[in-house]
């Protein structure tokens, strides 16, 4: 009786040979780079063959040749030639035994997904954790396979103008089989996720954008694509007809996303003064003198430039310009915070008012960093000048009836500071 692991492909109809019905999900395009260390053929007789990932189209290349990209494929089953058909059958590793590999010429790419998910989360883990040891000399791997796991990093050359170009990592003498491939940055620890929608993803960051890889599977050897009868576009499919490929090349559709970073500005307010307001007499002349409290606002306003070199350079870029208020009814610590950010910026925050009676701190200068909030923060003392101050935020609307409308909003941007936030108490009024 057959090992229940191994997967028998099942002649097409009116087909002359007995076709390895593996539809394969990926894309194929090209490139290069040797593996070191040379792998064994799994089954005598047949020959091994090499695999080229390229992590992203070419208008991609740029930015992620900075992203410290690394494939790691994983092999999911070995290739085993059928006596009298061209085709093969496939002899799980044992990692992977429990993976149901669809067996049709009609399997659509939906089932593939499932099976790289699948895969995927045995090498990761149902949440994102290493679940097996993928080294040679691991217990989960078998006997007779020498390694199921091979990683290589990505690299690129330079072209003349200091373009970079034939971004790719390349692996040879790899044994004909299924193979599971996985890109992540290389100086990311907890390079692996799940969306909203469940589905594993791995990420790999460059300076300003993150980049999410679905799961791949693809087989060595494959076939060139074609259009089947009844079909509008072409696929791949190791049922097609011509000879097999064993050189193989993969291109990957990461997803692309500017990172952003938050911006928090915290105010600390040591000190906060009433004073006295004497009013006018009345019918019977008399006056009153009371203690009178002015709500203190603080405005910032905030730059945002593409980096240091750029603020520092004869006609700098201004990407970000707002102002932000902070208003206190008391001696406290407060912050106010600006979100979403794009990674990199360089920021200047300058506190241009302060009112009357408080004195204005020098300016701040932070980086965004990606998904963090950086801080800048000021410290003001009370002056004693006469008067108050305040402010407001002007906020327009739109809509297709009225057009722009202007609405004065709150010129409170802020909240508490929060826990761990000390500013010294105030001292008592009239000293």
């Amino acid at each position: 009786m057959k090992d229940e692991r191994h997967v028998r492909q099942r002649r097409a109809a009116g087909a002359r040979w007995r076709p390895a019905a593996i539809l394969l999900a990926a894309i194929l395009v090209f490139l290069s780079l040797p593996l070191a260390g040379k792998a064994a053929d799994v089954t005598p007789g047949v020959q091994n063959g090499s695999l080229k990932v390229t992590p992203g189209n070419d208008q991609l290349v740029q930015d992620l040749a900075d992203a410290n990209v690394q494939i790691d494929i994983y092999r999911v089953a070995d290739a085993q030639p059928v006596a009298g058909y061209d085709t093969y059958d496939w002899a799980y590793t044992k990692p992977f035994a429990s993976i149901t590999i669809p067996n049709s010429p009609d399997t659509t790419n939906e089932q593939w997904v499932e099976a790289s998910q699948a895969a995927a989360e045995t090498v990761l883990g149902k949440n994102n954790e290493t679940q097996w040891d993928p080294s040679p000399t691991a217990g989960d791997v078998q006997t007779a396979t020498p390694a199921v796991f091979y990683s290589q990093a990505v690299t690129y050359s330079t072209t003349g103008n200091g373009d970079k170009s034939n971004i790719a990592a390349s692996f040879s003498d790899l044994p004909a089989g299924m193979y599971l491939i996985l890109a992540h940055g290389n100086n990311i620890t907890d390079y692996a996720k799940k969306t909203d929608d469940g589905t594993v993803v791995t990420i790999a960051r460059s300076q300003h954008y993150e980049y999410t890889f679905k799961p791949e599977l693809i087989t060595i050897p494959t076939k060139a694509a074609e259009i089947w009868p009844g079909q509008d576009s072409e696929r791949i499919n190791t049922a097609n007809r011509g000879p097999w490929i064993f050189d193989v090349a993969v291109a990957l559709k990461p997803e692309q996303t500017e990172m952003k970073g938050n911006l928090a500005i915290v105010k600390n307010l040591a000190n906060y003064e009433e004073h006295e307001i004497t009013s006018l007499p009345n019918d019977d002349g008399e006056t009153v003198t009371r203690q009178v409290a002015d709500d203190a606002t603080f405005v910032f306003e905030v730059t945002g430039y593409p980096s240091k070199e750029n603020y520092d350079s004869d006609s700098p870029t201004v990407t970000y310009h707002d102002f932000v208020s902070i208003v206190f009814n008391g001696a406290n610590s407060k912050r106010a915070l600006v979100n979403d950010l794009p990674v990199g910026t360089y920021v200047k925050v300058e506190e241009v008012y302060s009112g009357k009676k408080y004195t204005v701190d020098d300016d701040e200068f932070t980086v965004i960093e990606a998904y963090q909030t950086v801080e800048v923060e000021f410290d003001n003392e009370y002056d004693d000048k006469p008067g108050g101050g305040g402010s407001v935020t002007n906020k327009f609307s739109y809509d297709d009836n009225n057009g722009w409308e202007l609405m004065q909003g709150t010129p409170d941007n802020s909240e508490d500071a929060g826990e761990g936030a000390t500013v010294k108490p105030a001292p008592t009024s009239g000293n």
